[in-house]
């Protein structure tokens, strides 16, 4: 069995991305970012920059783990920020729900209870943050959140360490 493409892997790393939604357009423009981002130790010329097949294997998940931290950390922030003016929906469940005379209820798992298996936002973004400082580490890339000695835990993945 062949690597998948970089929004396979993306979609592999983060199970509950919605296909056919506005996300495949963020997943695309992470991936274009990423190369750009990566393109000082790549060496690819800005001709050969976008060229998927220009990524081996380890580079691919590589730019798949940028990705998924990119849209792991926008979907932290609005969670906790909210969207474009809207309001912040961390922390809300909805526990009974009625469309015309259709009405249900919902039960949530605890963990307390072993009914829910699961952790925080930025949990999930410290894994794929290790997984992608794995992969930096294995290609002699030098990446900013693997670097600079810095919590880089609720930041973008292309902020840079700066001595500004």
């Amino acid at each position: 069995m062949a690597l998948g493409n970089v929004e396979q892997l993306v979609r592999n790393r983060l199970p509950f991305l919605l296909s056919d939604t506005p996300t495949d357009n963020l997943i695309e423009s992470y991936k274009i970012e990423s190369y750009y981002f990566l393109q000082p130790n790549t060496g690819f010329s800005d001709a050969d920059v976008e060229d998927d097949t220009k990524y081996g294997g380890v580079l691919r998940m590589l730019v798949a783990d940028l990705v998924a931290y990119n849209l792991l950390s926008q979907k932290i922030l609005a969670n906790v920020g909210g969207v474009a003016g809207g309001t912040v929906t961390a922390g809300r469940r909805v526990k009974k729900g009625k469309a015309d005379v259709v009405e249900a209820e919902f039960d949530y798992g605890k963990s307390s209870d072993g009914t829910f298996l699961g952790g925080t936002g930025s949990e999930l973004l410290e894994q794929i943050k290790s997984s992608l400082c794995a992969k930096a580490y294995q290609l002699s890339y030098s990446l900013p959140m693997c670097d600079c000695g810095v919590d880089a835990t609720y930041f973008m993945a292309f902020n840079s360490c700066g001595d500004d």
